[in-house]
């Protein structure tokens, strides 16, 4: 039996990272699921915002910005 597919975490782990995620990722030519295993100790609050110039030539796109 495979065990690939699995993440073994000790107890101190949970502790000192309590907010580690683990996600399955889609099957691709394997029979198997990559899996990721997020840790981050960092609340970097939300995302800025971000904007392409050619956002710019949309009809209606500045005002839309200020409403």
């Amino acid at each position: 039996m495979s065990r690939i597919d699995r993440f073994l975490l000790s107890e101190e782990w949970c502790f000192v990272w309590p907010n580690c995620l683990q996600t399955a990722q889609l099957r691709g030519l394997s029979d198997h699921c990559p899996l990721l295993l997020y840790v981050d100790e960092e609340d970097w609050g939300p995302c800025p915002l971000r904007m392409l110039k050619c956002w710019q030539d949309i009809p209606g796109y500045k005002q839309f910005v200020i409403d």
